[in-house]
This record gives C-alpha cells, sequence and structure tokens, in this order.
C-alpha cells in the first residue's frame, strides 16, 4: 500500500515507539540507517533531514576510498538533504512493529542526487 507523508505522519503520532528508523542506500546498494525520536521525525518528515555522503566514498566494508569524486576528505564528507519517501513505510517485524523508511538524497548542489541508487533508478 502506497502511504502520503500525511498517512506516514499520522501512523508515527499513533506508534507504541518512540522513535523511527530512517535508511538511505549507499554507492553499493546497501541500506544505511539512523534511528530518530518521533519528535524529530515529525520535524523532518516534510523538509527532509541531513545525512552523511560519507555513505558514497566508502566501500562495503566501510573502508574510505581514496579516489572518490563525489564526497571524500577533499570536502570533509558534509551532511547532505535526505527526503523521506512516504511510500516505503514499513513496521519492522523482527523488532516488534518499528516503523521505518526509506529517504533519497535530494541536495542537487552536492553532486550526491545524481549519485543516489534510488534517485538513478526512479529516472
Amino acid at each position: 500500500m502506497q502511504h502520503t507523508l500525511q498517512q506516514v505522519v499520522e501512523k508515527v503520532k499513533n506508534s507504541p515507539f518512540n522513535k523511527v528508523k530512517l535508511v538511505v542506500v549507499d554507492i553499493d546498494g546497501i541500506m544505511r540507517g539512523k534511528i530518530v525520536s518521533r519528535d524529530k521525525f515529525l520535524g523532518i518528515a516534510e523538509s527532509g533531514f541531513g545525512f552523511c555522503d560519507v555513505v558514497f566514498g566508502w566501500d562495503a566494508g566501510d573502508v574510505a576510498y581514496d579516489n572518490a569524486k563525489v564526497t571524500g576528505w577533499h570536502n570533509g564528507y558534509p551532511d547532505s538533504t535526505a527526503t523521506i519517501d512516504p511510500g516505503t513505510y514499513r513496521e519492522i517485524p523482527w523488532e516488534n512493529g518499528l516503523p521505518i523508511l526509506m529517504a533519497d538524497f535530494s541536495n542537487a548542489e552536492s553532486g550526491v542526487k545524481d549519485t543516489c541508487p534510488r534517485t538513478l533508478l526512479k529516472k
């Protein structure tokens, strides 16, 4: 079922959890995530949130590439803006139903938007 952002916000508000897992996909297609509080999620649901773009500058073993172009030591691996995809809302069964959502990098200025695997697949 595809959820709208408003439906997701309501689900999170009514969730027994006070946290949400947010994930992005790195350059190798591996999900990388972080857990945020319910309040934090409600504050960033529409505007997006910062996520370190190192996920486009390291390998599957978390070893930083020394020749990455999009991000790297040359720019300090900054945070880039990721926006939540409400259609990906799920509840993780092995975590007792913890809400999880995927996000896409949307910061065109940094170049990560054109590197984000999910954004490329959508094109």
